[in-house]
């Protein structure tokens, strides 16, 4: 007999449901993709007869992954807001110094999101934690300073 507590926690038809499943998900891929042995949603795994086994990423990951996206889209706003402090307090005196002043600031607000799309374009193909890796390292590089430091 099937408790109170266990009945309303399942759902009439769940053990009938072909779309729940706990198997590893599995993909065709191109004989090129087979032969390096890479695939864009995560490790592989060759079954035989071009269908192989996909690990998913896990929630983890994407946790982190997400986290980390996110603290780079907030440097990259530190470094919008950290830009008329900068100009006020270090002024080129000739045009070819603003100039490039001025560009080095677009570029400063610009780089969290290059780096972000260079992340995860370049490691499409590798395992989760070189992603992880690859944000990490840019969170910790792309840091704005002068806004961190309170330069006002």
């Amino acid at each position: 007999m099937i408790s109170d507590d266990d009945e309303a926690l399942s759902w009439a038809g769940d053990d009938s449901d072909p779309t729940a499943s706990s198997a590893p998900v599995t993909s065709r891929r191109s004989r090129s993709a087979r032969e390096t042995g890479k695939d864009d949603e995560g490790e592989s795994t060759d079954t035989g007869d071009g269908v192989e086994t996909v690990r998913q990423t896990g929630p983890v990951a994407l946790v982190v992954m997400s986290l980390l996206g996110g603290l780079l889209v907030l440097s990259s706003i530190g470094w919008a807001l950290s830009i008329g402090p900068l100009q006020a307090a270090f002024r080129p005196i000739d045009l070819l110094g603003t100039t490039m002043f001025s560009l080095g600031l677009v570029f400063a607000v610009a780089s969290p999101f290059v780096w972000l799309g260079a992340s995860i374009w370049l490691t499409r193909s590798r395992p989760a934690w070189h992603r992880v890796a690859a944000l990490a390292i840019g969170t910790v590089l792309l840091v704005p300073w002068p806004y961190l430091v309170g330069l006002r």
